[in-house]
């Protein structure tokens, strides 16, 4: 990476705000910590320097920022965590070797595919024949995408109309040169968390996922071809259009191949045709790297998401020990709702450790109530009521994940109060 370039450690990740550090030269890191201004974070140069050596760079990862501010004095950026490319791999590397055990039922998969580029009526027929040696194997690919297809649903958390519409429209185009009016102060209307960066218009022949012939599409998604998103959706709608558009995606690969040998020599035999290509084993390897590589990426989305949850320091202080703060990680979050019609906000201990059993509460109210509960590492649990000897600092708002909850003190005891469901994540 030149000199300039902006890098964080990859340990340094699971934190919502973590250090970053810009290459000076050819051996040095220089800093950059995050400070608050009118309520977005910011990273400011300071003079603290680390050393940038072969031996060490594999530990870092490169970051995008934007430059906000830049003289003699000082350097301000805003790190764009959003348009952070995913490096993983590892995670890659790991997923296309378990996959790679299903290359038999690959290649019968393309096998039926050839065979429908050189008879129309191929798929139809094995389905109504019930064909068991090209059905099961394609089966088999199937659900493997399909699989992957709902995992990477799950981690970009789209709106049903965009998901319906890459699922439905096998074409797609990326416009990135918008006038300023289509993406100035507007934010993806896939994810409704960063703004605009993109416009995709879909487009192509909706066909029938089992025999791929052509079909119309369903009315509610017929006008749904547009849509303004952001640079992390415009990746994932690149990698959810290979998936969820695999068959027919590899059938267009082996028509194209069956049209150049029938067009070398427009007397060979199907049956030739079919031998020869399952005969090309650099093609069919080929075409497996292609579909293992877009479950790959699907895999690593997916390993980064549960790895790159935004935490939240909140310390809780023991008033039978009042210099005794302890942190908890609020790395993993979660809302239930208990018998005792209470809501508990979850979340893991920083350091692993039970918390003190003596604090053990449960809400005993007949109306809804709210109350912290403290899962540890250790598989125990401890419920923190704000009425308990533990002290909750305050004025403190903390949005997880499926709740915001507000801190609030009256002069008796602090209590935490539901404010509204929210997928956002603020604290101030």
């Amino acid at each position: 990476m030149p000199s300039g370039e902006f890098v964080v450690m990859k340990s340094d990740l699971n934190e919502e705000y973590p250090p970053i550090w810009r290459i000076d030269g050819k051996t040095l890191l220089q800093k950059y910590e995050p400070f608050d201004q009118n309520g977005k974070t910011l990273y400011r140069n300071i003079s603290t320097y680390s050393g940038w050596t072969p031996q060490n760079r594999h530990i870092y990862q490169q970051v995008p920022v934007k430059f906000r501010v830049q003289n003699r004095l000082e350097t301000i950026v805003e790190f764009m965590r959003t348009e952070m490319p995913v490096e993983d791999q590892e995670m890659i590397e790991k997923s296309m070797k378990e996959t790679a055990k299903y290359q038999d039922n690959f290649e019968v998969y393309i096998q039926t595919l050839i065979s429908q580029a050189l008879d129309s009526n191929f798929l139809t027929e094995i389905f109504q024949e019930q064909d068991d040696y090209f059905l099961s194997n394609v089966k088999c690919v199937d659900e493997i995408t399909e699989e992957r297809k709902g995992r990477l649903l799950r981690v970009a958390q789209w709106k049903p109309s965009l998901s319906n519409s890459v699922g439905t429209w096998p074409c797609f185009n990326f416009i990135t040169d918008l006038p300023a009016d289509e993406k100035t102060g507007k934010l993806c209307v896939a994810c409704d968390k960063a703004p605009v960066a993109v416009r995709v218009q879909m487009y192509g022949q909706p066909y029938n996922s089992t025999t791929l012939e052509g079909c119309q599409p369903d009315p509610k998604v017929a006008s749904q071809k547009d849509f303004l998103v952001c640079a992390v959706c415009a990746g994932r709608v690149k990698l959810y259009n290979k998936v969820a558009h695999q068959k027919y995606l590899m059938y267009i690969e082996c028509a194209k191949r069956v049209a150049d040998k029938r067009l070398s020599d427009p007397k060979k035999d199907t049956t030739v045709i079919l031998n020869e290509l399952l005969a090309d084993e650099a093609w069919l390897n080929q075409l497996f790297k292609t579909v293992r590589t877009s479950w790959a990426e699907i895999d690593k989305l997916e390993h980064q998401a549960k790895q790159t949850v935004p935490s939240r320091i909140l310390m809780l202080k023991d008033s039978s020990s009042p210099t005794e703060c302890r942190h908890f990680n609020l790395s993993a979050v979660g809302l239930v709702h208990t018998s005792s019609v209470a809501w508990a906000l979850f979340f893991l201990c920083h350091n692993g450790k039970p918390c003190d059993s003596n604090s053990a509460r449960y809400s005993t109210t007949p109306s809804p109530s709210f109350f912290l509960s403290v899962q540890c590492h250790s598989g125990r649990a401890c419920y923190i009521d704000g009425a308990s000897h533990p002290i909750l600092t305050a004025p403190f708002i903390l949005t997880v994940p499926f709740v915001v909850a507000r801190m609030t003190s009256d002069h008796k005891r602090p209590r935490l109060a539901l404010l509204a469901p929210t997928t956002d994540y603020k604290s101030r």
